[in-house]
């Protein structure tokens, strides 16, 4: 029975693997879902294209040993995680090709939320949030062992899921 399937991968490897998929047979439709990102430079603005389920890819196949070999033998596809539901796949592939504001709104994020910090001199910190006042953010991260409140924009988080 063909279904959808989710599969770990390697991060920035789309472009291989998408050519990988597209060679074997059996494979009805993949998708790796992505989302316009616009970010601020010191020439303007940019926009660029960022996964919004990185590192999982979603595959439709009939589901057997052979096509499990068969997608194993990816170097870049790292393990198979699970089915995934059709009404699951409509809300995904609504998602796909949007912008990244839409999807990381300020309702998603509540104080005591963890994020990632991507547009700060602390690139890469985790830190907790204490306030969201409109688009600004009050977040807490720990510098030597002591925690400092910074406030950024809410374009300066990814939201970690815990």
């Amino acid at each position: 029975m063909v279904s959808w399937h989710v599969w770990t991968v390697m991060a920035n490897r789309q472009k291989r693997i998408n050519e990988f998929l597209s060679e074997l047979d059996g494979i009805e439709e993949f998708l790796y879902p992505m989302a316009e990102k616009e970010y601020n430079t010191k020439r303007g603005k940019k926009v660029k294209k960022v996964p919004i389920y990185a590192n999982y890819i979603f595959i439709k196949y009939d589901h057997n040993p052979d096509m499990l070999i068969s997608i194993n033998n990816c170097p870049w596809i790292s393990g198979y995680v699970g089915k995934c539901s059709a009404e699951e796949m409509i809300k995904i592939k609504s998602q796909d090709q949007s912008k990244y504001e839409e999807l990381a709104s300020v309702e998603q994020l509540e104080p005591g939320a963890v994020v990632k910090l991507v547009g700060t001199p602390f690139v890469g910190w985790e830190a907790t949030v204490v306030d969201i006042s409109g688009k600004t953010l009050s977040v807490s991260i720990s510098i030597l062992g002591a925690n400092r409140v910074i406030k950024c924009s809410i374009d300066d988080v990814n939201v970690q899921s815990r």
